[in-house]
Order: structure tokens, then sequence, then C-alpha cells
């Protein structure tokens, strides 16, 4: 198919700035950077507005103990049960951390007693018991766990 050379061209598109795309020349140049500090200045401030979904801020004690807690559920060499199922301890540990994380989000935590509660005693969907067990038969609710760790690190803090 020829193209007829009497019809103009479609004209150009530029996604990058519709205000260029009227101008010609070194005007839209400086369009086309005035258009650009403008839009660099209004993402900075877009930004810096809250939006509710950022991580809710806590005493800093509690996130140090809640941090000293998900440590040792992932270097334990213990296995977890989250609904009938054992899990590695690194595998246990992403997962309490993401419902931490979420649940901080949504301000409910504010301490570890907090964290241990309502982030790693059981599942929010089936209401199961979250187990673990360590080097020996013995099967403990990981709650119970947890709250005999945050004991110790805490009587080593405060003798």
């Amino acid at each position: 198919m020829q193209r007829n050379h009497c019809v103009p061209p479609p004209p150009r598109i530029n996604r990058l700035s519709p205000v260029a795309i009227k101008s010609t020349g070194n005007t839209a140049r400086t369009l086309w950077s005035t258009s650009s500090s403008l839009m660099s200045l209004l993402l900075c401030c877009w930004l810096l507005i809250p939006t509710g979904a950022e991580a809710e801020v806590i005493d800093p004690q509690a996130a140090v103990e809640i941090d000293h807690l998900l440590e040792h559920i992932r270097t334990a060499p213990c296995r977890f049960n989250r609904n009938g199922t054992w899990h590695e301890a690194d595998e246990a540990a992403e997962h309490i951390d993401r419902k931490y994380r979420y649940l901080l989000r949504r301000d409910r935590i504010d301490s570890a007693e907090d964290f241990i509660r309502q982030a790693a005693t059981s599942s929010s969907i089936s209401g199961r018991a979250y187990l673990v067990q360590c080097r020996s038969d013995t099967v403990l609710k990981t709650a119970d766990w947890l709250t005999g760790i945050l004991a110790e690190l805490r009587q080593h803090e405060h003798p």
C-alpha cells in the first residue's frame, strides 16, 4: 500500500509531557523542565502524606523484645505446627513476622505480650493453637514457649 504524501502523518504523542506536545523549539525544553520539576515536587509531597498504611510506631523496648522473639523463633532448633502442618523455624518466623506487620499497621500491637497473643498464639482463620517442638518429644503451645523466653529476656535485662 502506497502512502499518500498529501496527508500529514498523525501527530506524535509524547507520553512524558502533554505541555511539550503543543510547544516547539526551546520553549518545549523549558516547559518540559518546569513540568518535570513540578511533577517531582508533587510526587515528594504526595509521598509525605500519611496514608495509614505505614507501620505504626511502638515503644522502642517492645520493638526490641519482639525482634528478639522473632529471631529466637527463626534460629531455634525447633519445628512449629500451624493448622496441623509442621514447619521449619525459618518458615514459622516468616509467617509470624508477616502476621505481626499486618497487625502493627492496624495499630493492634503495643507490647511483646500483644505480639505473642495476637501474632504467635493461634491461627486467625481456624483458631487452632500454634505448637512448637524443640529437641525433645515435648510439644508446647507457642504462646507458652514465647512467654517463657520473654520472661528470661526481661530477667537478664533487669536482674
